[in-house]
């Protein structure tokens, strides 16, 4: 949607029962007013291991860190259907949710870091410096590490929730 000097896209989540192709739920939410085109703006959705959650990551694909450019995480409880949302520090180029510890985190490629943010407050509780251009975040089975990987295989473990640092490697062939 496109207003004069203002962009903001309107986006609807529906989750579809398989076996019956019938739609049994349906979330809308609109993401923050900006001065980046929609053709700029990077929208990636993320369903949490859990499926109670579904994350919502909004920023702009060309203009990072810009302050032009808002960067914002909606959080969506499917099951009590009510969001959440809140600024980040940059376009999210990766995040993990775990509802368990209650907690949610962030990576920034552009910035090498890693936010980690309260579920219930949304809330920034830390803020770390990791590896530069992070491509994914993973969560260990046993919810005890977080793997970064970035760019070139470089591989980082760190403590969950707490982001101490355990470990980084260069991943081989």
């Amino acid at each position: 949607v496109a207003g004069p000097a203002r962009t903001y896209a309107h986006v609807t989540l529906l989750r579809v029962d398989t076996s019956t192709g019938a739609v049994d739920l349906r979330y809308a939410l609109d993401t923050t007013p900006s001065v980046a085109s929609v053709r700029h703006t990077r929208l990636r959705v993320t369903l949490g291991r859990d499926r109670q959650y579904v994350v919502v990551s909004e920023g702009s694909e060309t203009r990072q860190d810009d302050p032009g450019y808002p960067a914002r995480q909606h959080v969506v409880d499917v099951r009590a259907r009510r969001h959440a949302t809140f600024a980040v520090p940059a376009t999210p180029a990766a995040t993990v949710l775990d509802a368990t510890s209650g907690a949610l985190v962030v990576a920034s490629a552009k910035q090498g870091t890693l936010t980690r943010y309260d579920l219930a407050t949304g809330r920034e509780v830390a803020r770390v410096k990791t590896l530069p251009k992070v491509q994914r975040l993973a969560l260990s089975p046993d919810r005890t590490r977080l793997l970064v990987l970035a760019s070139q295989r470089d591989v980082e473990v760190r403590a969950w929730p707490s982001l101490a640092p355990l470990g980084r490697m260069h991943a081989e062939d």
